[in-house]
């Protein structure tokens, strides 16, 4: 009896000392309405496994998964932890639900995709001391169009945006609540997943949007029309910039790839995100 009641007791005071952030890259990080993951460079720890020095501002990509993916798979992708760990920043994988992410018009409606997002920008700050002003949102196909109506609804929640082969979905919102955002977008001309012009899925039920008229609406909302777009080649990219009224940027890039994406160009936004910010 006293050696099971000391176990016990060893046990209750072994977890109640572990730090309240005691969540990572193997263990969920539990919100009120799902959970996500968080791999934190080794800039950001102590040898006690705590946070170091919490007065250094710190910055995260939230990388939204694509379809069927889900935080652990986000986690087990190297490259991505090696572009973050570059940076010196988070990166934080939210968890879809049986690994797709709803929004207004999605395919699938499981939950409130905004309410969750805020959820996690929530815990980000109190548990890890990540403020949303220095997080940037980016994704993969379905998780691009999370990340556009993101950059729509929650704009002001955020750094700026880098969605991946994926858009808003039919019907498009002619304007959208938050202000023009940061955003850079990528796109392969010969994705057949997700095209340029979008397609029709589920028999025709549901419709993927046009890329071009997304950033249409986006343009047509607040971006100097009178101001040339900025065009450049930067690798197997061709991009097109046009600057915000407001003083950020809209970018289309192109490749002539499929539906892929590469962590480079992650690491390439927050480099032009940290830019326009002053980081």
């Amino acid at each position: 009896m006293f050696r099971a009641s000391f176990l016990i007791s060893l046990l209750f005071f072994g977890l109640a000392s572990l730090p309240a952030a005691a969540c990572g890259v193997r263990t969920d990080c539990e919100v009120q309405n799902g959970n996500y993951r968080i791999y934190l460079p080794e800039s950001w720890t102590n040898g006690d496994g705590g946070l170091a020095d919490p007065s250094v501002p710190r910055g995260a990509v939230l990388f939204f998964h694509g379809w069927k993916g889900s935080s652990g798979s986000t986690m087990n992708n190297r490259r991505l932890r090696e572009a973050a760990s570059d940076l010196g920043i988070a990166l934080v994988a939210p968890n879809g639900v049986d690994g797709a992410w709803s929004y207004p018009q999605s395919p699938v409606v499981e939950r409130d995709g905004l309410a969750y997002t805020q959820a996690v920008l929530d815990d980000l700050e109190q548990r890890f001391g990540i403020r949303s002003e220095r997080v940037m949102a980016a994704g993969f196909s379905l998780g691009g169009s999370m990340v556009w109506n993101l950059s729509c609804y929650l704009g002001d929640q955020f750094a700026g945006f880098s969605p991946i082969a994926g858009t808003f979905w039919v019907p498009l919102p002619t304007s959208c609540p938050s202000d023009v955002p940061n955003l850079i977008h990528y796109h392969g001309t010969k994705d057949g997943t997700f095209p340029l012009a979008g397609r029709s899925v589920a028999n025709g039920r549901f419709q993927q949007g046009d890329t071009l008229r997304s950033l249409d609406m986006w343009k047509s909302q607040g971006t100097c029309e009178t101001e040339e777009p900025q065009l450049t080649i930067s690798g197997a990219l061709h991009c097109e910039r046009r600057s915000a009224c407001g003083g950020g940027v809209l970018e289309l890039c192109l490749h002539d790839g499929g539906h892929i994406y590469r962590a480079d160009w992650i690491k390439r936004s927050w480099k032009i995100l940290a830019s326009i910010k002053g980081w």
